[in-house]
């Protein structure tokens, strides 16, 4: 399974079933700027200088419009690069971004019945034995339900790491999206210590935003999000590893 297919099925089941076409102006949008970290050095005496080596970036940027609800885009635009992706169709309109500091997401509605936007960045990690990391970036949604249609946006930090006694990926996130309110920015941030040992993992990026016609779907629960996270967390440590063997 790739990506655009992840996208595809995760997207449509985590925001419900697509109803009838809308003809309101609505918009929706997110952005995830000033990623950075800082580091911290949990024993200066133990001859190792705290460093943080990040490699192998990997990139999606996807801009879709879908016709109905079988999860199939059409038009669609990916580029696995910094750049922008964009479609339009029906009226509406979907772009998404990575400039190389900054990954956005922007989706107007026409007569589609869902138009989508997403950009995820992640990269290979490895973090000092003995040495803690914070990851943070400024996370920002904004979504306008003109009309009754279903907008919907979310900005998040993620990483995915196999601790020493853990047998199983460990997946922990940050993020802000329309279960919180429909214009708010947040300070994202992700705390990873190493033990003894270096520690290896995953961390990444991501802002996706979309718009349905029609009356506003239910809305998913905070647990949903955090599956649909996590499913792209794994996904993208798998793509590592596979890359790696």
């Amino acid at each position: 399974m790739n990506f655009k297919q992840v996208i595809g099925a995760a997207g449509l089941s985590l925001l419900a079933a697509i109803a009838a076409p809308g003809h309101a102006a609505a918009s929706s949008s997110a952005s995830l700027s000033g990623f950075s970290y800082k580091l911290i050095d949990l024993d200066p005496d133990d001859g190792i200088t705290a460093g943080l080596t990040m490699s192998f970036p990997d990139y999606f940027i996807s801009a879709a419009a879908y016709r109905d609800n079988s999860g199939v885009p059409s038009p669609e635009q990916v580029i696995n690069n910094p750049g922008t992706a964009h479609v339009t169709s029906g009226g509406g309109s979907a772009t998404a971004s990575f400039d190389g500091t900054t990954a956005k997401s922007l989706t107007t509605n026409g007569h589609m019945p869902l138009v989508a936007s997403t950009s995820i960045v992640s990269w290979y990690f490895t973090l000092t034995p003995n040495t803690t990391v914070v990851f943070s970036g400024l996370g920002a949604i904004h979504a306008d339900r003109a009309g009754g249609v279903s907008a919907n946006a979310a900005s998040q930090l993620y990483a995915t790491y196999v601790g020493p006694n853990a047998p199983y990926d460990t997946t922990i996130y940050d993020g802000v999206n329309t279960l919180d309110g429909l214009n708010l920015s947040k300070q994202l941030s992700l705390t990873l210590t190493s033990g003894g040992y270096a520690l290896d993992g995953q961390v990444g990026i991501l802002t996706s935003s979309d718009i349905q016609g029609g009356s506003i779907a239910a809305v998913p629960e905070p647990s949903t999000y955090a599956l649909f996270i996590g499913g792209l967390a794994a996904l993208a440590c798998a793509r590592r590893r596979k890359r790696q063997a």
